[in-house]
């Protein structure tokens, strides 16, 4: 193929990865400061949600995403919310499962009791200490809430500065 030939697909190639930055006019984030900022919004949507469960949930299994396409964590990212009490796991350790008070409800897959779902997606940037990201918990159908949140890294690390509740995103 001859360098002029060539050109057409280095600049197409170029227009794409440009177009995968989210458009927000920074640069993407490290994929360590993308966990940090989801591992910071996970925390505070565990002692944050209003979930009937509350602090009687076996665990929390964490997803990656929103409605119908989730993924499992990384490994980073549960390794990033160790030491949370009740335990952080991947959404793939979690199921539905009859309840006789509720219908369905998620539980944890070895032990069958109680667990909240939580989902977050990937942090959107609106410069190095600033992101917004949209995270949700699930506790059955039709119960859970959605949170639109934005972030801010103080010399503690990153917290949330404000966040909006409620479906539809």
């Amino acid at each position: 193929m001859h360098a002029r030939a060539r050109t057409p697909w280095i600049m197409m190639f170029a227009i794409l990865c440009g177009c995968a930055t989210g458009g927000t006019g920074e640069a993407p984030a490290s994929r360590s400061e993308d966990i940090a900022v989801q591992a910071a919004m996970l925390r505070w949507l565990m002692e944050n949600n209003d979930s009937a469960l509350g602090p009687s949930a076996t665990a929390f299994c964490v997803g990656i995403g929103t409605g119908l396409v989730i993924r499992e964590p990384s490994p980073a990212l549960i390794r990033a919310l160790q030491g949370t009490f009740p335990r952080v796991q991947g959404v793939s350790s979690c199921r539905w499962a009859r309840d006789a008070v509720v219908g369905r409800r998620v539980v944890d897959d070895l032990s069958g009791a109680p667990a909240l779902a939580l989902f977050v997606e990937h942090p959107e940037w609106s410069g190095p200490d600033e992101a917004r990201i949209w995270a949700e918990y699930l506790e059955r159908p039709g119960h859970g809430t959605g949170y639109d949140c934005e972030l801010v890294r103080g010399p503690e690390g990153w917290r949330v500065a404000d966040c909006r509740s409620g479906f539809p995103r």
